[in-house]
């Protein structure tokens, strides 16, 4: 299957069959991902899509637990960036898409390892927005937010409006409102989502449900 490796800010690059990344980000094997999970794929998995009779995507009801992902995320604060995929550690690693997996662990939620670009196949995600029609005031805490960039680049941030960049002590940016992995950085942080938008489109918001 493709692999694929991270940007200077965490975001995924499809490559090639090889062992050669052909877009972004060092050459690697792959054998991390290959030996845990394929990712899901449309081959695999049904899309989500918008509810026939309104034509708007399905909104589950609202359930406390997609907040814990926001919860779990906060624990990551200050864990290196590692392309470690589902394999991420709290203190050894974390990628864009290894951070929600771990953060459900924290949470003690069930939730299947997806590459950011798969999100729309991940039987535990419901797209809840499309990038198209994106509005902030609809976003809740734990939202899963899709984001790309290039050809074909992606990644995954986790919403939360208090979000805590965990440095006590100073006074908390209110424009802080997102969790990810970000290479640049080369650690998992709370930073502010309209800083990711000036170079990265926003695809999708996806909300967890059991």
């Amino acid at each position: 299957g493709q692999m694929q490796a991270c940007d200077s800010d965490g975001r995924y690059a499809e490559g090639s069959t090889g062992s050669t990344i052909t877009d972004i980000g060092p050459a690697r094997s792959g054998s991390v991902e290959a030996a845990t999970q394929t990712p899901r794929s449309p081959d695999s998995a049904e899309k989500s899509k918008p509810d026939p009779a309104t034509g708007k995507f399905r909104i589950p009801i609202t359930d406390k637990q997609a907040e814990r992902f926001a919860d779990g995320s906060k624990e990551l604060i200050g864990t290196p960036y590692g392309l470690l995929g589902p394999k991420s550690a709290k203190g050894v690693g974390v990628d864009c898409s290894g951070a929600p997996y771990l953060a459900a662990k924290i949470a003690g939620l069930e939730y299947d390892y997806s590459q950011a670009k798969y999100l729309e196949f991940n039987p535990h995600l419901v797209k809840v927005q499309d990038g198209s029609d994106f509005k902030m005031s609809e976003l809740k805490k734990g939202d899963f937010i899709q984001m790309k960039s290039g050809k074909d680049v992606w990644h995954v941030v986790i919403y939360d409006p208090q979000a805590d960049p965990g440095k006590p002590g100073q006074k908390r940016d209110p424009s802080i409102n997102v969790y990810h992995a970000s290479r640049k950085k080369n650690k998992f942080m709370a930073t502010a989502l309209n800083g990711l938008t000036k170079y990265m489109k926003i695809t999708g918001v996806f909300r967890y449900h059991q």
